[in-house]
């Protein structure tokens, strides 16, 4: 480090903080002073709504399985055992929303 060029997390925090980017400067100028809210109230709120949304699309997703279950033919059935070969395009789109909502839930959780 050169000593003529002062390190910014050397220099005295402003007198006055005007604006985002004089906050900014403010609150990196010294870890005790870079804080920031969790909003834990509100990701436990997100976090319970996107939980509600995943069993309501489990609960379809049970209904369609349960459904294909009682086909006549169980060559149909038998096949389902891949996606590839199921026809079912309203499963499809679940299976896409169900990923899309546990993905968002485990990255909050």
């Amino acid at each position: 480090m050169n000593l003529a060029e002062p390190d910014i997390e050397m220099q005295p925090p402003p007198r006055r903080v005007v604006g985002c980017s004089d906050l900014a400067k403010f609150m990196a100028s010294d870890k005790v002073f870079c804080i920031f809210r969790r909003f834990d109230k509100v990701s436990v709120r997100v976090l319970l709504n996107i939980q509600d949304e995943i069993s309501e699309l489990e609960e379809q997703l049970e209904v369609l399985d349960q459904t294909d279950s009682q086909i006549i033919n169980s060559a149909v059935f038998s096949s389902l055992h891949t996606r590839r070969n199921d026809g079912n395009e309203v499963r499809k789109v679940l299976l896409r929303s169900l990923s899309d909502r546990v993905y968002a839930y485990r990255k909050f959780a």
